[in-house]
């Protein structure tokens, strides 16, 4: 029987790129405020690691989701950019593998400052084997005429879902 799995990143886990967001705290969270100024190829952004798990079932699709707020305003779309590298340890593949990159369009919560989750962004499962390391790269395309939001995007958390066919492995 197959199971749906999901695993969090919080922000405090990822760690910023060369362009960073800022650091906020909004309540009892901490969030990276991604601005709306940035010009293409000058975006803010984050990376995340993470472990393909050994309860994966192979050719499975892998989902993130990603939770944000708006700070200034109620409505407009921010447009999210995800880029994705999957390897195997002990084999030939490098690092600096081509990327699969996938974009997402989110509208901003009705009520200033509520919390939205995403449409799920889809990773194909050809590109992940059991055991794969998985670097992803999230950022705000605010430089693409499809964002229309004004204001900064506050990223709370991301989320990845995966399918599991098993327990996991036998020690």
């Amino acid at each position: 029987m197959d199971y749906i799995k999901l695993e969090k990143v919080e922000m405090e886990k990822v760690k910023k790129g060369a362009k960073p967001p800022d650091d906020n705290i909004i309540g009892l969270f901490y969030t990276l405020s991604f601005g709306a100024e940035a010009v293409e190829g000058n975006e803010e952004f984050v990376f995340a690691t993470f472990h393909i798990l050994s309860d994966f079932k192979p050719s499975s699709d892998l989902q993130i989701a990603l939770y944000w707020l708006s700070e200034g305003q109620n409505s407009g779309v921010a447009k999210w950019e995800a880029s994705l590298v999957s390897i195997l340890h002990d084999s030939a593949e490098t690092l600096e593998k081509a990327p699969t990159v996938e974009t997402i369009l989110s509208t901003a919560n009705s009520n200033l400052g509520g919390l939205v989750e995403t449409n799920k962004i889809t990773f194909s499962g050809t590109l992940f084997r059991l055991h794969d390391i998985v670097g992803i790269k999230i950022k705000r395309k605010s430089s693409d005429v499809a964002d229309t939001l004004v204001g900064v995007a506050d990223l709370v958390m991301l989320e990845y879902y995966y399918t599991s066919d098993r327990l996991g492995e036998k020690i």
